[in-house]
């Protein structure tokens, strides 16, 4: 079932907005680190030692890759604005985001279930043995080198159904 992007809550179109950019797997570690340098901002949490910060950011794109970027951000602004039931922490660590995540996580199924959209079902256009044939010749006549080896399987299947190839002219 889908619902319109109209009828979502504004922080649930905090979150659409957020799945929309790219998976923290892709992303570089320097764009990691920004982004936890938010999200601490906004845990207001006491800022970690570099030692445990770069342990944190390592933690994260480890075991969260499967998170968008800006998700991190959506989820510390929900918990800032008390929208997630997570312990206050004094020290920002990986069991602190964690706990925020997983809190955070529900909030993002939601969403994607009430934005998902079946994909329309592509028609596959039908190629006959004739068409085939014709684009074989075609692309046979431009090029430098004519392999059997360089045959596209639908051509070669058709040639050997037909008869026109076998053991001997290969």
């Amino acid at each position: 079932m889908t619902y319109g992007i109209s009828k979502l809550e504004p922080d649930e179109l905090k979150v659409v907005s957020a799945l929309e950019t790219m998976l923290i797997s892709k992303c570089s570690p320097i764009e990691v680190k920004e982004h936890l340098k938010s999200c601490i901002a906004l845990s207001g949490c006491q800022t970690p030692t570099i030692e445990h910060f770069q342990f944190t950011c390592e933690f994260v794109i480890r075991n969260y890759k499967q998170y968008r970027l800006k998700e991190l951000g959506v989820a510390f602004e929900l918990y800032a604005m008390g929208k997630l039931s997570v312990d206050k922490a004094i020290m920002f660590t990986p069991k602190f985001f964690g706990d925020v995540m997983a809190a955070y996580k529900p909030i993002a199924l939601q969403v994607r279930q009430k934005t998902y959209v079946e994909p329309q079902p592509v028609e596959v256009p039908k190629i006959n043995d004739d068409e085939i044939i014709e684009a074989l010749y075609e692309n046979w006549n431009k090029s430098a080198k004519r392999g059997w080896e360089l045959l596209n399987t639908m051509a070669f299947d058709v040639l050997w159904k037909r008869k026109e190839l076998n053991k001997e002219n290969l």
